[in-house]
């Protein structure tokens, strides 16, 4: 093999070991976000938040993740907010949750509000339940992000932009 190719199974080899990399040498956030938590929303979009109980696995899933996790209703819409205080890969895409839970996903096109710049956004279908499903990640300084991957490798490489917020917005649908 020439020199080349030998650098870039090396470069995959190290890119690959990322995840393994010691946590010494890993940036860690500010030890001030631990206790910067100011508390949940007591309204979203105008109407007021209802905070429900865990379900089984979002408490396991709670083990270990590097901050706090609430599921809330406004009446109508279910909201998972997560506060988030460090890179996780414990943060992943909802629709890996809702496939895990046995729905269908079927990717949206990015969606946008006034406020957020883009939203990642998919429907979840299973017999005859039907969400529309949104989610996002922002900043307290402006920075969102709707990929949870670009969010995961902004966070990895600059902590002290953290702490974080993550949304997850699942409205029925009509069947």
């Amino acid at each position: 093999m020439n020199s080349a190719v030998w650098r870039l199974l090396l470069l995959c080899l190290a890119a690959g070991l990322i995840p393994f990399w010691p946590s010494s040498f890993q940036k860690t956030p500010p030890q001030e976000y631990q206790e910067s938590f100011a508390g949940w929303p007591r309204e979203w979009q105008g109407l007021p938040l209802r905070q429900l109980p865990l379900a089984d696995y979002e408490q396991a899933f709670g083990t270990g993740f590097p901050g706090r996790l609430a599921r809330f209703t406004d009446g109508r819409r279910q909201i998972v907010i997560r506060w988030i205080t460090q890179a996780t890969r414990k943060l992943h895409p909802a629709s890996d949750c809702f496939r895990a839970l046995g729905y269908d996903i079927s990717p949206l096109p990015a969606a946008r509000t006034s406020k957020i710049h883009h939203l990642h956004c998919f429907l979840a279908t299973a017999q005859r339940d039907k969400f529309h499903v949104c989610e996002w990640v922002q900043d307290d300084r402006g920075g969102q992000w709707s990929d949870i991957s670009q969010w995961f490798w902004q966070a990895l490489m600059s902590p002290e932009s953290g702490p974080w917020w993550s949304y997850t917005v699942a409205e029925p649908l009509s069947p």
